[in-house]
Formats: C-alpha cells, structure tokens, sequence
C-alpha cells in the first residue's frame, strides 16, 4: 500500500511553509492538549518511538524523544530534509506506515500525528503494521481529522490557499470499528483498546472553538 503520488507531491510543494501553520491559538491548544497526554503515555512506554508521517519533525518540538530512541517516517524527501535540518542527531526514512521498516515487537510507542493516517487508503493495514511492531505494553497514537476538520480555515491546504487532498475522517466509533477488526483477527493476550476525543470542546479549562481532531490510544498488554 502506498499513498497516492498526488499527496506525495502535495507535501513536497508546502514542506517550507508547513511549520508556520501550526503557529495559531487554536492549532496551539489543540496541540497542549494532544502532547500532554502524548508525554504520559512516553513515560510509561520507554524505548523506541516510531514517528509516522513525521514530516517535518513537529512531534520532536514537543516530545522529548532521546536521537537514539526515535525514527520518523515520512513519503515526502522535502519535509524529512526539513525535519533533518531541525533534528541532525535523530533518524528519519523515506517509506509508507504500511511497511514499516523495523522488527516485530521493537517500538514502545507508534504515534502519527497532525493527521497523516487520515491520508492512508487502506487504514487498516496500518493498524496491522503498527500492532506488528509495537512491545507488549506499547501503545499506538493516531491524532485523525474528524468530519469537518477539512472545512476549517486553518486546515493546512485551505491556510496556504492550495486544492485540498483525499482525506479519510474519522470519528472514534469508526475508527474502532474499521481499523481494530484485523487487530482482533490477530488477538494478543490481554490486549484492550481505549478510544478518547480531545480537543477543546472536550476539555473544560480550554477557551478555544470545538476541536476537529480524535486521538485514538489502542494498547496492547504482555
């Protein structure tokens, strides 16, 4: 499974401005509440953090993720070039969530933020790669779009005035029924599932318009 050449080309064309569209206040309530929960669940999953659709390395600037505990992926050379000249000392590939390029039971943590798994044609199999790769005890992160998500001003095509691409949204009942099927086709003992919205119209002390994003949290336990 690969992404379509059209999202690979897509991000190539916005890898210098990408950074810059994250600066607003709502993008930057949406992210406090997203990688503080992200920083709980790296301290009790300690090892390797496997990054996917990393881009251009926004996980980094607000994880801390030793060099030689992380590995980003992404399908766009110009964003990995970007996130390379950001953080020298950490790994980054070129490759596809689908085909992941480590071992079975190496990752402590797989995260794909910023919503790059809603751009993958067969979800599915991504859950299947990342349950292949992830420790007993390890946990798997995606931060999706929701439906309307793509409507925001500040989506990340609409902001920079550029055609939008195919996206799949989510909501938490979706993603669970969609992708966590092949995951119970292939059950590991004791594994459980938590799915969790967030955002600021999920977290009272957050004074910001309703977030489109769902940040889903299957674990998987010895």
């Amino acid at each position: 499974m690969t992404i379509t050449p059209r999202h690979d080309t897509a991000y190539e064309r916005i890898a210098d401005a990408y950074d810059a569209v994250f600066t607003d206040a709502i993008s930057q309530a949406e992210n406090r509440v997203i990688f503080a929960h992200l920083r709980q669940v790296l301290r009790r999953c300690p090892g390797l953090t496997l990054d996917l659709g990393c881009g251009t390395g926004l996980c980094l600037e607000e994880l801390p993720v030793a060099p030689d505990a992380y590995l980003g992926l992404d399908l766009a050379p110009a964003m990995l070039a970007r996130a390379r000249a950001k953080f020298p000392a950490h790994r980054f590939a070129l490759g596809t969530m689908a085909q992941l390029p480590c071992p079975e039971r190496s990752a402590a943590l797989v995260v794909s933020t910023f919503g790059s798994f809603c751009y993958c044609p067969e979800p599915d199999a991504v859950v299947r790669e990342a349950w292949r790769v992830l420790q007993p005890g390890g946990s798997l992160f995606l931060m999706c779009y929701t439906p309307g998500y793509q409507a925001r001003p500040d989506y990340v095509f609409n902001r920079l005035g550029l055609p939008q691409i195919p996206a799949t949204t989510w909501t938490p009942e979706s993603l669970t029924r969609d992708t966590r099927a092949p995951v119970r086709a292939r059950p590991h003992a004791g594994q459980e599932a938590s799915i969790s919205q967030s955002g600021a119209s999920c977290v009272p002390s957050l004074d910001s318009p309703a977030s489109s994003h769902t940040p889903a949290i299957p674990r998987r336990d010895p």
